[in-house]
């Protein structure tokens, strides 16, 4: 059992064993759910997986005691994503969007314990249905425990546990949803699937895009300010767990959060 208490900010335990997040009587939870293979059939690499039948796990809007962010329209999400493959490929969650709002923020994430590897590609618009989309910019940001990421609007994105140890980590939004995996036939995924080839973990181009930039995966800790700046704002700074600042600044999460 992992006792996640100091690094949420709230009373949680999670059994590495079955995936199952524990939380005292004080802590509610809206929903439990379970992400399966078939959910996500869409974007990955091999359209035929059967296994596993179980992918992650999603705990959607936690809660301590009397608080209450759901009225505001916020959720504070825990996903505990196992580590392992999906075929050849690192085990990932769905894909998520929102429409691009400028200075606002699709979410806020802090990783509490493992590696994930966020995917977060922006497309160009264009007008000719057959041409092949092309990718404006993307990036494969590395977070490890502790490291908190702000995930603009007008994006994709996915994680990964490029890890060797199940990822369990925060997402806080105001609406946290995949996308219409029927925007995606075409592309079959995002630009980019991170996959292992004799045991070594490999980037692998999605031939169905244009990618003006060609991307590294690179570690937040390395990436230089300029780099960050798209994915940074003043509530994550420090090491105060996301759950405390989401219940003392909930107003500014509200006015940043789409």
């Amino acid at each position: 059992m992992i006792d996640l208490t100091d690094i949420c900010g709230i009373p949680l335990s999670l059994d590495e064993e079955t995936g199952v997040l524990k939380y005292d009587d004080c802590v509610a939870c809206q929903s439990e759910e379970d992400i399966g293979i078939t959910d996500i059939i869409p974007v990955l690499l091999n359209k035929f997986l059967k296994y596993p039948e179980q992918v992650y796990k999603h705990y959607v809007g936690i809660q301590n005691g009397g608080e209450d962010f759901k009225s505001s329209g916020i959720s504070y999400d825990i996903i505990h994503l196992p580590h392992g493959l999906l075929g050849i490929e690192y085990s990932k969650t769905h894909v998520f969007s929102s429409f691009e709002k400028n200075n606002k923020y699709s979410c806020m994430v802090e990783v509490t314990k493992g590696e994930v590897t966020v995917l977060i590609q922006k497309n160009e618009q264009v007008d000719d249905p057959y041409a092949n989309t092309i990718v404006e910019d993307v990036k494969m940001i590395q977070l490890f425990q502790g490291e908190k990421l702000a995930i603009p609007t007008g994006v994709l994105y996915t994680f990964v546990n490029t890890g060797s140890e199940p990822a369990i980590f925060v997402v806080i939004s105001a609406d946290l949803d995949h996308i219409d995996y029927s925007n995606l036939v075409k592309e079959k995924g995002l630009a980019y699937f991170i996959i292992s080839k004799n045991a070594r973990l490999e980037i692998v181009a999605n031939p169905k895009y244009r990618i003006v930039e060609p991307a590294l995966r690179v570690p937040w800790s390395t990436m230089e300010s300029k780099e960050k700046q798209p994915y940074m704002h003043n509530l994550l700074e420090g090491k105060v767990p996301l759950y405390k600042k989401l219940n003392q600044y909930l107003n500014d999460f509200v006015g940043i959060l789409v």
